[in-house]
């Protein structure tokens, strides 16, 4: 009875010490919240947003980015990044606020050219109407 004991306690203590498979990293910040301002150098916030659209192109879905205020292209994301990274120092994060009612995929591949520059991502996220607040 103690061989099987000491066998199940073996096997359970192997399958908790197990590292557990995780996807992409993210921290969530609200954009709400009061940050304090930094003087000297600014983060660098990234928004991904669904561009205007004309009435006859209703259905296509364009994406707008903009660095810190500044309209580029999706394909200029990783040279804009690289270039405002290296008057940084090396763990600076890097925000991103996207429209909710965008697909993922626009999303995520902002994420992994982010990654590639080897910028820590930050998500921001925005309260909307029918969140609610837990006391």
């Amino acid at each position: 009875m103690l061989l099987i004991y000491f066998l199940a306690v073996v096997a359970m203590a192997s399958l908790h010490a197990m590292p557990a498979p995780h996807g992409l990293r993210v921290r969530l910040v609200r954009a709400h919240v009061k940050r304090p301002e930094i003087i000297g150098m600014q983060p660098i916030i990234i928004e991904v947003r669904r561009a205007p659209v004309s009435r006859s192109h209703e259905a296509l879905t364009t994406i707008c980015m903009r660095v810190n205020g500044r309209v580029i292209g999706i394909n200029d994301l990783e040279v804009v990044l690289q270039n405002e990274m290296k008057v940084r120092p090396p763990d600076w994060p890097v925000y991103l606020e996207a429209d909710s009612d965008l697909e993922w995929r626009s999303v995520v591949e902002a994420i992994d050219m982010m990654r590639k520059c080897h910028a820590r991502v930050v998500l921001l996220t925005r309260r909307t109407a029918t969140t609610t607040r837990n006391p």
